[in-house]
């Protein structure tokens, strides 16, 4: 689930991109366009985002992720989730940079720190286990 609302998150803030595009310049991206405006994809952004955050700690507190990772703590990873995707609103709403999501993760250095914290904190509560 978790997969499923982060990919059409990441699909509407690229949509939005488009549509500003399309709103400066004329330049349609896409003919699917004319089925957006960017109030709709920005409650679009808004619930998938929601929804991608409730999903990871509904999974990250379930017995079989428990179990898997030998730790009670594995919802503490999701405070990464939440920082992740709360810059990449950021830069998709404030610096308008959502155009390409690889750019992003290739180039922004705090995606990369939520990335890394979050990898170590799989690691740290791994060795602590229960």
């Amino acid at each position: 689930m978790t997969t499923f609302f982060l990919s059409l998150f990441l699909a509407f803030s690229k949509r939005r991109d488009d549509v500003l595009i399309f709103n400066q310049s004329g330049k349609k991206m896409r003919e699917s366009i004319d089925g957006y405006n960017l109030t709709f994809l920005d409650i679009c952004i808004g619930i998938t985002a929601t929804m991608s955050i409730l999903s990871y700690f509904m999974w990250s507190i379930s017995s079989q992720a428990i179990e898997h990772f030998n730790s009670p703590y594995l919802y503490l990873s999701g405070l990464f989730v939440v920082f992740g995707i709360m810059r990449y609103i950021q830069l998709v709403f404030v610096y308008l940079w959502g155009g390409s999501p690889t750019e992003i993760v290739l180039k922004d250095k705090v995606i990369h720190g939520v990335i890394v914290g979050w990898i170590l904190s799989f690691v740290i509560f791994y060795a602590m286990g229960g």
